[in-house]
């Protein structure tokens, strides 16, 4: 079971989502990471998203279908720390519909965009949350895009993880999970739809990346949108002559909560390593100095008799 979040972590989260649901900041997202988009303005690309971006719940219950409405024509989004959730059912963060013209009129496809810290805290390759969410988003789709057997009616779902202070070894990254055909016996050569899913990991660096190639331009933006290292001035600057991006009163309160939040949790941090410290010496003194047992430092601490022998094993001469 995850861990129950903090104010501060609950409020970082709240505007981070804030930030990735500006209109804008979306089309960026869509023309580096969505090949439907790739080479076009951002600007035309903001006009392919339906509806408004505002805050609106999307849950879909265990059996995959929507509770609510589905085909709601705003930019979806819910942050799933504050939602109260039904067994089964899955919130996403920002969700919303795209259309782009085809060669038989406008496709429509729908989006999932996520914001998530700490990847490689979480016990799981997050690509593999990102095809359930799309499942269960195709899933979901049934007796709404789709009835019956009319299965090309199926819409693609493409979820986008917006990975934040990603490992040095992933960090700058951006990759996608697809299906893709692959001939096995002979050449099928039928164009059947089958195009239907997309996973994509964009994890981003504790450090902003260098203004460079046009492949890392969504990296730059979206580590200077996110970082609480810069100072204001430098993200204005950055946003606005870099990225053409109207520095709003909105983008600037959801920056100041941010920050604001993310020195909260630093300081929680802090706190609890001061604590953790507090508790080591007092088990140090206890063990090696009085002889006490796990057991009976358990019980005059109140910490799991666990947790000190994990403690007393980390100490010098533990071995007595």
């Amino acid at each position: 079971m995850a861990n129950k979040k903090s104010p501060n972590e609950t409020r970082y989260d709240e505007n981070v989502l804030k930030l990735l649901k500006q209109r804008v900041v979306l089309a960026y997202i869509l023309r580096y990471t969505v090949k439907e988009f790739k080479g076009m303005e951002v600007k035309d690309i903001a006009k392919c998203i339906e509806g408004e971006p505002v805050i609106h719940e999307k849950r879909v219950d265990e059996y995959g279908q929507d509770i609510g409405d589905f085909m709601s024509p705003m930019i979806a989004g819910s942050d799933p720390n504050h939602k109260s959730s039904l067994d089964g059912t899955v919130l996403f963060d920002i969700v919303f519909n795209v259309f782009i013209p085809g060669r038989t009129g406008m496709i429509k496809m729908i989006v999932n965009v996520e914001a998530q810290n700490e990847v490689h805290k979480l016990g799981y390759h997050i690509v593999t949350r990102g095809i359930y969410y799309v499942a269960r988003s195709i899933s979901a789709q049934k007796n709404t895009e789709f009835t019956k057997s009319n299965y090309q009616n199926i819409k693609k779902v493409i979820s986008i993880w917006i990975c934040i202070g990603s490992d040095e070894e992933v960090k700058n990254t951006i990759t996608e999970y697809s299906i893709e055909k692959k001939d096995l016996v002979g050449h099928y050569s039928r164009e059947d739809y089958y195009d239907l899913i997309s996973v994509v990991q964009v994890c981003l660096s504790k450090e902003i990346i260098e203004a460079a190639e046009d492949e890392t331009k969504l990296l730059r933006l979206l580590e200077t949108f996110l970082s609480t290292e810069i100072s204001e001035e430098e993200r204005k600057d950055i946003i606005v002559n870099e990225f053409d991006i109207p520095y709003s009163s909105e983008i600037e309160r959801s920056v100041e909560e941010m920050c604001n939040a993310s020195q909260g949790i630093k300081n929680e941090a802090m706190e609890r390593g001061m604590i953790e410290g507090e508790i080591k010496g007092k088990v140090d003194i206890y063990y090696s100095e009085m002889n006490l047992s796990p057991l009976e430092i358990s019980k005059k601490l109140g910490v799991e008799e666990n947790k000190v022998k994990e403690i007393i094993a980390a100490l010098p001469n533990s071995s007595k």
